[in-house]
């Protein structure tokens, strides 16, 4: 899984298979750097690189449910779309998610912190991706 700055001093980090992710905020003091924890939320639990970061929030499968976490407190603010373990792409410019689900559907969603909300969806393949 692969962590993500944010902040510019904070990492995201995924801990593996349905432990959670932490944010480590990470500080130089003289020629030493110092870590600090700001929160470990079990509210996020990726499987593989399947979270995308926007605005301030983490999009992203907590196992195979996709969520919604504030970067800032770690805590959900949604939970909705069982697609399985799937993939996730942010469109940045379009404020949209692209979403492959694990059984070959592929699902819009709005990058919106506020609610779930599907945009379209169809069958990309037959099968397990």
């Amino acid at each position: 899984m692969q962590p993500q700055v944010i902040n510019g001093d904070s990492i995201l980090l995924p801990t593996g298979t349905g432990s959670g992710t932490r944010c480590i905020r990470v500080v130089k003091s003289g020629e030493q750097y110092l870590a600090e924890e700001l929160w470990t939320s079990r509210d996020l639990k990726p499987d593989f690189n399947d979270f995308v970061i926007f605005e301030d929030h983490g999009y992203g499968f907590d196992s195979a449910i996709f969520t919604c976490i504030d970067l800032k407190t770690g805590k959900r603010e949604w939970k909705g779309g069982r697609y399985g373990k799937g993939q996730v792409l942010l469109l940045e410019d379009s404020r949209l998610l692209l979403v492959a689900g694990e059984y070959g559907d592929v699902v819009l969603l709005k990058a919106d912190p506020s609610s779930h909300s599907e945009l379209a969806t169809f069958r990309a393949i037959e099968g397990k991706t």
